[in-house]
């Protein structure tokens, strides 16, 4: 009899144990959805600015399209300046700094 009793007791704190470990469960589960919730933004959508603005906002960056043409004027355009800045250094002669 004494074995019975024992059994039924086991039983019996087997079940409450599970019965609590459950309820801390659930409790979390409680507080983590309720940080979940309180992370996330609230938004009023009645009071948003409209789409138009939003968008125009945004930076966008100055592209700036040469086209061949236009590419090699000013290539040659440069080639000139090197040679005629060594025209006239060749010329003048370098300056000397430490003289």
């Amino acid at each position: 009899m004494d074995q019975k009793a024992s059994k039924s007791q086991a039983d019996e704190l087997q079940k409450l144990f599970k019965e609590v470990q459950e309820h801390e469960t659930d409790e979390q589960e409680l507080v983590n959805d309720q940080k979940s919730h309180d992370m996330q933004p609230k938004i009023d959508v009645l009071n948003l600015p409209p789409r138009k603005e939003v968008h125009r906002s945004h930076g966008k960056k100055i592209k700036l399209k040469l086209s061949k043409p236009l590419q090699r004027l000013m290539f040659v355009i440069f080639i000139l300046i090197i040679v005629m800045i060594a025209i006239y250094f060749s010329t003048v002669g370098f300056p000397t700094i430490f003289s």
